[in-house]
């Protein structure tokens, strides 16, 4: 334990220097090193930050909210970059707990703090994390614009700031389908000449996430496929497997009806299941239950099916995740399991939030789904939805 001052001081000049690479679980064991006692009242709100971050890696959201905000009331009188870093990191945890009213104001504010202290780097960084914070909440038009305002003109090409930037864009237009626009943001992040396995397998998901958009299952379960390699070839993208173990399994659902290609998409759900639960990641937990209700309701599993795409409904619906939620009403809509009014509501419910966000009600035009629409057609309801707003996305 360093108790000396002249240690103590190295130790604060070593913890900030790891600060600087963003090395923010070394900086959090030298400070554990120093006796509490010896740290300045400033080095101990930076200790409440650092263990902020540390709860947040480890998915416990609600401490890190608390240690976020001690931070963020002791920076107020010393730092305003580090009250902004706290800010932005409270933000993030009260996002996944589904405050998006708190998780938008402290965004805002942290935005706000480093454009006073006129570090646009930083207010680069946190605007970009309000934009995907909008995105993932199913705010597309309020995301893209965001996006616009806050262009990466000062970020070096090939940069994974670069790289980011422009997947999350490519992400945003292929949930409006604008596919066109999607492959164009992506022509601007090829990972070709990059080593880094979490880049390529970004890039190779949205890809394949392009090409099922388009009807194109088979180049979507080949895209898929080589971003699960990616993700498995090192650390860097492991949190990325589960994503694209359940969207390969997407692939294979739209592929068709036979029995080895469900076989193939149950499997890969439920090890995207299973990935999720280790990673405590519940957006992807929720997202594989509404694929594994899919792949049950083509097996006549029909109670399992029903409780899985329950489940994703809550989940999402808790996380105000309107796009996500959207998607999961539709897909329980063309199980064909509900009655004739609980699938007019689904649809309904669905096709609100897509008219608000430009959003078009798109499926796979597999036979299965084709006779699915067959039936959906008998009422008037789904009729006038499914007929005017449900097409295929032209390539």
């Amino acid at each position: 334990m360093v108790t000396t001052f002249g240690d103590v001081a190295k130790a604060i000049d070593r913890a900030n220097a790891l600060i600087e690479i963003r090395d923010y679980p070394g900086a959090l064991r030298v400070l554990r090193g120093v006796s509490y006692a010896k740290l300045p009242a400033e080095q101990r709100t930076l200790l409440k930050l650092l263990s902020g971050m540390e709860l947040l890696r480890a998915g416990r959201f609600a401490d890190s909210i608390q240690e976020f905000l001690e931070a963020a009331v002791g920076f107020n009188m010393f730092s305003d970059v580090r009250e902004a870093a706290a800010l932005d990191s409270m933000a993030y945890a009260q996002s996944q707990m589904g405050d998006l009213e708190a998780s938008e104001r402290n965004y805002l504010k942290a935005i706000d703090l480093y454009r006073g202290v006129h570090d646009g780097d930083r207010e680069l960084r946190a605007a970009h994390n309000l934009a995907y914070f909008y995105i993932e909440s199913g705010s597309l038009i309020r995301g893209l614009s965001l996006y616009q305002r806050y262009p990466v003109s000062s970020v070096s090409e090939g940069s994974p700031e670069y790289c980011n930037y422009h997947l999350n864009i490519a992400r945003a237009y292929w949930m409006q389908c604008r596919l066109g626009d999607a492959q164009q943001a992506l022509r601007l992040c090829c990972p070709k000449n990059t080593p880094d396995q979490r880049q390529r397998a970004l890039y190779y998901r949205i890809s394949g996430k392009i090409q099922l958009k388009k009807g194109a299952a088979q180049a979507a379960v080949d895209l898929f496929r080589r971003a699960c390699a990616c993700a498995s070839s090192g650390h860097q993208g492991r949190d990325l497997l589960p994503s694209c173990r359940r969207w390969l399994a997407d692939a294979y659902l739209s592929l068709g009806g036979s029995d080895e290609l469900l076989v193939c998409a149950t499997e890969n759900a439920r090890a995207a299941l299973s990935l999720a639960k280790v990673n405590l990641d519940r957006w992807e937990i929720a997202a594989s239950k509404r694929t594994l209700a899919v792949a049950a309701s083509r097996s006549d599993r029909e109670d399992e099916s029903r409780r899985l795409v329950g489940e994703a409904i809550s989940m999402f619906r808790l996380r105000g995740s309107r796009y996500e939620l959207a998607m999961t009403q539709l897909a329980a809509a063309y199980t064909g399991l509900y009655s004739r009014e609980d699938t007019d509501r689904l649809l309904e419910a669905a096709a609100g939030y897509c008219r608000a966000e430009g959003v078009p009600l798109t499926i796979s035009y597999t036979p299965h789904t084709i006779r699915l629409l067959r039936s959906i057609r008998s009422s008037p309801v789904r009729a006038k939805l499914v007929a005017a707003s449900i097409a295929k996305v032209p390539g």
